[in-house]
């Protein structure tokens, strides 16, 4: 992640209510091998459902006894 990047996240992240990410350490990983483009789409996504929020990538995952979300494209 550029520096330009994790500054804005950084500063996005004081001035609200934000959640940390957790990353399970493989996801991590493949993460990292995205494009660049698609990192900032996925992290502004991540972002949001941090904050509590629901982005317009989401989608409902079923099949699951509890109420879980998933990113698509």
């Amino acid at each position: 992640m550029g520096v330009d990047r994790w500054y804005q996240l950084y500063h996005h992240k004081r001035m609200r209510n934000t959640r940390p990410i957790s990353w399970i350490k493989a996801a991590r990983k493949d993460f990292q091998k995205f494009p660049k483009e698609a990192q900032e789409i996925v992290l502004d996504a991540l972002t949001i459902a941090a904050e509590g929020a629901k982005s317009s990538l989401t989608k409902p995952f079923k099949g699951m006894p509890i109420e879980l979300s998933m990113l698509s494209s």
